[in-house]
């Protein structure tokens, strides 16, 4: 069974002076630091979400709501961002989304190793000259649909080579090996969406490694053990599997399967 896509970003870029741009400072001039604030929460949903962020009433609300801003306040702060061109004017006016040619190019760059990353047509930003750096996007219009995109407009990789197939079809075989091994490590909490987005989220983490081993060896080493209740499991994981790549790293051989309770600690 396909896994579904990961979309959004677990991290993003965020410049040590990024109070001094201009357009920043203006917004803060006007807002203050409840205006400062707004931008970096605003910013970090953005990149949670992908590349741009619905602003319609439901969204107004629920992020006053988790900001802790009045949504007057808050739709005034993102007006003035708007003015100032932190985000684009055009599509806020006339889809409601916030984005920027900038906010773009930076999810591009940081989602690159992804083997498919989907973008709308009448969102885009980026021109052609940047966008041929990024191999990997499968441009579709507003309703999702590639069959009708004009290729001379814009660069499109909706053709995906058959080597491309075949490596998406590798890797959901991989995806579905992973979680089959995770399921029957005993006591583990096994969640189906959770997992899937932790085993994409590890494999942009750790992208020498290969996880379906990585994590029969944890499943081995697990053998016979149970969790404590209060384990946190997948930063077990995570933790074990930053070691094998360090162990990598330094062309050591790997550390021998020693069956005592203080060997996974020292993997810690």
């Amino acid at each position: 069974m396909a896994r579904p896509q990961k979309i959004g970003l677990d991290y993003f870029p965020l410049d040590v002076y990024v109070d001094q741009d201009d357009k920043i400072v203006l917004v803060e001039a006007q807002h203050g630091v409840v205006g400062f604030g707004v931008i970096i929460k605003i910013l970090m949903k953005i990149y949670s979400e992908g590349y741009y962020y619905n602003w319609n009433e439901k969204e107004q609300i629920l992020f006053s709501k988790r900001v802790n801003v009045d949504i007057n306040t808050l739709n005034n702060i993102i007006n003035d961002c708007v003015k100032w061109e932190m985000f684009d004017s055009n599509l806020f006016n006339k889809y409601k989304i916030l984005t920027s040619n900038g906010i773009q190019i930076r999810y591009f760059e940081a989602a690159s190793r992804r083997q498919i990353v989907e973008v709308i047509k009448e969102y885009l930003l980026v021109k052609n000259g940047a966008l041929k750096s990024f191999t990997n996007l499968v441009i579709v219009n507003i309703n999702k649909d590639n069959d009708n995109i004009n290729t001379e407009e814009v660069v499109v990789n909706d053709n995906i080579s058959t080597q491309r197939k075949e490596e998406n079809r590798i890797e959901e075989n991989s995806i579905d090996k992973y979680l089959n091994i995770l399921q029957r490590i005993k006591g583990f909490p096994y969640d189906d969406k959770i997992d899937t987005e932790y085993y994409l989220t590890l494999e942009e983490r750790y992208p020498t490694l290969d996880l379906v081993k990585a994590i029969q060896n944890f499943s081995d080493f697990k053998l016979g053990k149970e969790y404590k209740t209060n384990a946190n499991h997948r930063l077990q994981i995570s933790n074990w599997f930053k070691n094998d790549v360090e162990i990598y790293k330094k062309n050591l051989k790997p550390l021998p399967k020693i069956q005592d309770d203080n060997y996974f600690s020292r993997r810690m």
